[in-house]
């Protein structure tokens, strides 16, 4: 018997999704077969399949840090290397589906980088197989950050070439006792410590040695994955091979350490034979990590990367314990590997070591430079520009062609009179000011006078629809050779940035030079609808931002001669900067400052790190925004330790919309990053340093909502690099985007706002990512960069909500997203309202209402918003209640003021709010008609009699009311449908409107 069907409401909303396929670069077999794939059982490859004619194997993969982060723990100087034991293990096991798993040879040509974001994908290509069942091998990566459009040409890199031949068993002569009574034991407490200080990071995955012996020239080894990880079916785990060739590193470290404690012999030492060592050639390696040499007066290890592969037999395993024994051979290392039971597992002929060469440290080093970023100023393509009608607020002198206002209230009331409305105001904004030439003190009075009129403008209904031109004059750089003229100018460019972003539409940036053909152009170039531009000769200039290329041919700033200066040292990114310094660029001394100095929490712990890794770290408590106190501070550094480098990393938050936001509010966020960045500035520009670095913020840049003061400092922090440069004094001003973690080091902005991020096209980075970029940054002779680290695939989906700063660096897929409907989806929801049956109306706008609720909070859907509750109930805080307000009024394309949630402070009320609204838009458009004619009443009563114009005006009248009447397809009681419009007077036509239509 049939039970009745049960009915389920389909969606109302034609806009929001839900996703429940795997996202590109997910593991899973989803769609192959259907793409002639067959899904493989391997933690890096995904699929294989079979070439035409018995040609081999094809075996493909994706790895990227969000689907195996564990690869993050095999790091080579701040770069995310994939282990080359991963690449050995990958061509064997591709070969065992052809029964060709021995490795005969494989040579590695390329360190095949795993960038920060996006993904790698893999192929390798197992080829046909000769007379003797050989096949060659290959391996090759594409480097995908996801802005690569579907069919388009792809560059691969090779990694590995080789050649397989059929399986065949592990060779592993059964061993006795383990360890040899003869073994002896090689302390490892020091190693990872050691690998790091060469730049070498080795997490919790790699450091996999549990135990090491050298029983005569044989390296013995021990290796265990964590009993917690999972277990990954590869057939031989490459961080435990890896793991076991530290050992080598291990073994040269111990002999160096113990021949330098040692005291020199009598007589000159005998060389010894060249199979002892830890290798013929005396070297010893950390896997892909640290070579040292054997002998003690070389020092610490330095870099190497496996070369060759030869003779690699594995019989696959799920061993989590590996017993290792490594024997130096000709110029290489054998190996074999048995699990605790001595069950053999693998065996190699011969493994050569080779230091890492210039261009493979390039090649890592371009990788890391993907998420480097600077702001480039470009000519637009030509396009149709609306023509523009200026009013400017003040002196209009050299502004041909505009209409000139005192302030603000007078253009409202000229408005109000039934002066024609503008399609754009413009005021002038001075910078640098003749009564405060500091121009840190002056940044505060520009920025107050900024926000009161950033404030004041959108209070002011009537101009809604008009956006508010902050122009400036020498605030921004443009070209290489040019310089911000106007530091406090550039505080106010970062503030109207972040209103840019509250409030889409209303504020537009210009940046002007003194070329009065500048000026001239004006009109067409706002009419391009850029929201921030420069005009530079008459040539109008627009800022994108594009990747970094790779370094010039110079060194790194040597810091390993002095004291460098870190502020804000004991917050989270000052405490990750400050090891960074000692660990990567060996920094031997450091003056950490802050406000709270020893008494901060953690601050013992982080000097205590310092001395460990050999540095003197001193903390104090000192007002970086205090002058006089900063230049105590540095006349106390010692003449033997000279300061050489800044670091200026202090800041606050103080986080607001932009109408909740005061003078004082933005004096807390200015002091500590513009005053004590300009004290820094005038108390050591005399000093030889090799470093000026100071932390701004991608929100000085993009301007992030709810962060107008704090964009407002940081762009001020970007001009001031470029001053600096332009004055032949180094300076790296770094942008830096969201960090991973609210917590530790990215300050209190909490989960949402890291969602918020993600959502909008940014992904949070990691402390070593961020540190990796620091030091590649200082590399580059650019006063300003961005480390910002970009998901294209999802900006590439936001359409037109794409910002116009990453129109050159991102391509646009698809069409909008529903977070960002656009124009059409306003329309389209406007047909459905008025399709759909009253009493169903409601839930359509409901649905819409809390799709978008749902989004803004990091919910999987609409359902998971409980309509009962009020916003501030829900979650929301000022920033989400800023982005709501946003995707609100670009799905219903009405105007919505930011205390919507606060002025509509439930699911029901906003319905109500927005049915209201859009309906009213459908049933009002006629008394809008009127009101305007009302103004154009007004404006013809005051045209005199005898002016010239009015025959233009009447005939103009004619051809309106002509229009109107045959619109309608009828003609009137008056005779306007009987050819006597011609032949009326003004009166009589004033008579006819009074008729027709009514007046006020």
């Amino acid at each position: 018997m049939l039970t009745p069907a049960a009915v389920v409401d389909l969606p109302t909303y034609p806009f929001g999704r839900d996703r429940y396929w795997l996202s590109r670069g997910g593991t899973g077999p989803a769609g192959l077969p259907a793409a002639g794939l067959d899904a493989v059982d391997h933690p890096l490859l995904h699929a294989a399949a079979d070439l035409p004619g018995d040609d081999g194997l094809l075996v493909t993969g994706r790895i990227s840090l969000a689907t195996h982060p564990w690869l993050a723990d095999h790091a080579v100087l701040g770069t995310v290397l994939l282990p080359g034991t991963a690449l050995v293990e990958m061509a064997s096991w591709s070969g065992r589906a052809v029964d060709t798993a021995h490795v005969t040879e494989l040579v590695l040509e390329a360190p095949l980088v795993v960038p920060p974001t996006g993904g790698v994908d893999l192929r390798i290509r197992v080829g046909a197989a000769d007379d003797d069942g050989c096949r060659p091998v290959s391996v090759h990566s594409h480097l995908d950050d996801g802005g690569d459009a579907p069919g388009t040409g792809r560059t691969w890199q090779r990694h590995a070439t080789g050649l397989l031949a059929p399986t065949r068993p592990v060779a592993v002569t059964a061993g006795g006792a383990w360890p040899p009574a003869d073994a002896v034991p090689i302390p490892l407490d020091t190693l990872y410590p050691h690998l790091g200080e060469q730049g070498y990071r080795y997490g919790p995955t790699f450091q996999a040695l549990r135990a090491a012996w050298r029983s005569g020239d044989d390296l013995l080894a021990e290796v265990a994955l964590d009993p917690d990880a999972p277990v990954d079916p590869f057939t031989l785990h490459p961080a435990l091979l890896d793991a076991a060739l530290h050992t080598i590193g291990a073994d040269a470290l111990h002999r160096a350490t113990t021949a330098a404690a040692a005291p020199p012999p009598a007589t000159p030492a005998t060389t010894g034979s060249a199979g002892t060592g830890s290798g013929a050639t005396g070297t010893g390696t950390g896997g892909d990590g640290a070579t040292g040499s054997a002998d003690a007066t070389a020092g610490a290890a330095g870099p190497g990367l496996p070369f060759s592969w030869t003779g690699l037999a594995i019989q696959p395993s799920r061993a989590r314990e590996l017993r290792v024994r490594l024997t130096p051979t000709d110029g290489a290392i054998a190996a074999t590997v048995t699990d605790t039971g001595g069950t053999p597992v693998a065996s190699l002929d011969a493994l050569v070591l080779r230091p890492i060469s210039a261009d493979q440290l390039d090649t890592a080093r371009r990788a890391a430079a993907r998420s480097l970023h600077r702001l480039d100023w470009t000519t637009p393509a030509p396009g149709t520009a609306r023509p523009t009608r200026i009013a400017v607020l003040g002196d209009a002198d050299g502004w041909p062609g505009v209409e000139a206002y005192r302030d603000l209230d007078d253009l409202v009331a000229a408005v109000t009179g039934g002066a024609a409305r503008p399609d754009a105001v413009v005021a002038v904004r001075p910078g640098q000011r003749a009564d405060e030439p500091d121009p840190a003190r002056a940044a505060h009075l520009v920025t107050h006078e900024t926000l009161a009129l950033a404030q004041d403008w959108l209070t002011r209904e009537p101009f809604a629809g008009t956006p508010l031109v902050v122009a400036t004059r020498g605030a921004v750089a443009v070209d290489p050779t040019d310089r911000p003229a106007d530091l406090p100018a550039a505080a106010a460019w970062g503030l109207i940035r972040s209103a840019q972003s509250e409030n889409p539409g209303r504020f537009v940036l210009l940046d002007l030079d003194d070329d009065p053909r500048s000026t001239v152009a004006l009109p067409a170039a706002l009419g391009t609808g850029e929201p921030q531009l420069a005009l530079r000769a008459g040539q109008l200039r627009v800022p994108r931002l594009v990747r970094l290329g790779p370094p010039p041919q110079r060194p790194e700033p040597d810091l390993s001669t002095g004291t460098v200066l870190v502020t804000g040292a004991t917050g989270a990114l000052g405490r990750l900067v400050a090891r960074h310094l000692v660990t990567r660029h060996g920094v031997p001394h450091l003056l950490l400052v802050s406000r709270s100095g020893p008494d901060a929490p953690g601050a013992a712990d982080l000097v205590a790190d310092l001395t460990a890794l050999g540095a003197t770290a001193q903390v104090v408590a000192a007002d970086v925004t205090d002058r006089d106190a900063l230049a105590v501070l540095l006349d106390e550094i010692p003449a033997d330790r000279p300061l050489v480098g800044v670091v200026h990393a202090a800041g606050v938050l103080d986080d607001g919309v932009l109408p909740a936001l005061t003078p004082a509010r933005f004096d807390t966020v200015l002091a500590p990053k513009v005053d004590a960045a300009w004290h820094l500035h005038e108390l050591t520009e005399k000093l030889d340093l090799a470093a000026f670095v100071l932390f701004s913020s991608s929100a000085g840049l993009f301007g992030g909502p709810g962060q107008a003061n704090h964009a407002a400092a940081n762009a001020f922090l970007d001009a001031l690099a470029h001053h600096r440069r332009a004055r032949g004094l180094p300076a790296t001003s770094m942008a830096w985007g969201p960090w991973a973690n609210p917590d530790e080091p990215g300050g209190p902005q909490g989960h949402v706002d890291e969602r918020r991020m993600t959502r909008a096209g940014f992904r949070p980075l990691g402390p070593d990512e961020g540190m990796a970029l620091f030091s590649e940054g200082l590399r580059h002779d650019e006063p300003a960069i961005a480390p910002v680290s970009l998901d294209h695939a999802v900006l590439g989906r936001l359409g037109p909500a794409l910002p116009r700063l990453l129109h050159g660096l991102v391509r646009v897929t698809g069409t909008a997203s529903a977070a960002t409907p656009g124009a059409d989806a306003a329309t389209a929801l406007r047909d459905t309202l008025a399709a759909t049956a009253e009493a169903d109306r409601d839930r359509v706008l409901s649905d819409l209402v809390r799709t978008h609720a749902a989004a803004v909070l990091g919910y999987a859907s609409l359902r998971d918003v409980d309509a009962e509750k009020g916003f501030v109930e829900l979650g929301f805080d000022s920033l989400t209640a800023v982005e709501f307000r946003n995707r609100l009024a670009a799905a219903t394309g009405l105007r919505l003021p930011s205390t919507l949630i606060y002025d509509r402070p439930t699911t029901a009320a906003m319905v109500a709010h927005l049915r209201g609204a859009l309906l009213a838009e459908r049933s009002t458009s006629a008394l809008s008609v009127l009101g305007e004619l009302n103004k154009l009443e007004t404006a013809m009563r005051a045209i005199a009699a005898d002016d010239t114009d009015r025959a233009a005006v009447a005939a103009r009248l004619r051809e309106l009311l002509s229009l109107w009447t045959y619109a309608d397809g009828a003609a009137d009681d008056t005779g306007a449908g009987d050819g006597n419009l011609d032949s009326a007077s003004a009166e009589e036509l004033f008579h006819l409107l009074d008729d027709e239509l009514g007046t006020a």
